[in-house]
């Protein structure tokens, strides 16, 4: 099995598109040129862990370089790939080791920050949802509040507007009670008054 064989035995389409892991073009198997990471020319082996597709035009503009690998090679593999280039005394003549490694540590670094970044964003959503809660909570006990006081208020009102009638009724009445005793007392007078006037009529008349 050649190198390419290889790649694609392990690799599978997205329904019979492939990737270019430089440039991102989807690309059909024919248009797919399977590169050497760490170029052959420079002593890259044909393993798995030193291949990956790119499109042609891709491909030509790498050539031999070297510019990339590190990255590429941390992005294709990550922690596989540290056991695999220690096999090859040629990766470690040209530090590749260490400086996949130290790709490798800032590729976790940037992870680990974003997760960092992500948890912080979720947290103040959540506090200001939360809070939210609490100020709708706030408005609306506030509004119960108000509402209650309205209606204490009205009851007092209505309860003192009763008060006033039942009293303006029993001053009303008392007064009534006071011209009616009034009448009486006046009729009882004049009746009086009439009756002693008859009286004196009567006395006068048989003298």
């Amino acid at each position: 099995m050649n190198y390419r064989e290889l790649w694609f035995s392990n690799n599978e389409s997205d329904h019979g598109w492939y990737t270019c892991a430089k440039c991102g073009k989807k690309i059909r198997k024919a248009d797919a040129d399977i590169d050497h990471i760490v170029p052959q020319k420079h002593g890259g082996e044909d393993k798995l862990y030193n291949l990956q597709c790119l499109c042609k035009h891709c491909n030509r503009s790498k050539q031999a370089s070297m510019e990339d690998t590190l990255p590429d090679l941390a992005k294709t593999n990550g922690k596989r790939l540290v056991k695999a280039v220690k096999k090859n005394a040629r990766f470690v003549k040209l530090k590749v080791v260490e400086g996949v490694k130290s790709v490798a540590k800032k590729d976790t670094a940037k992870k680990d920050t974003a997760k960092k970044d992500t948890a912080k964003k979720d947290t103040a959503k959540k506090d200001t949802a939360k809070k939210d809660t609490a100020k709708k909570d706030t408005v609306k006990k506030d509004s119960v509040k108000k509402d209650t006081a309205k209606k204490d208020t009205a009851k007092k009102d209505t309860a003192k507007k009763d008060t006033v009638k039942k009293d303006t009724a029993k001053k009303d009445t008392a007064k009534k009670d006071t011209v009616k005793k009034d009448t009486v007392k006046k009729d009882t007078v004049k009746k009086d008054t009439a009756k002693k006037d008859s009286a004196k009529k009567s006395t006068n008349k048989k003298k």
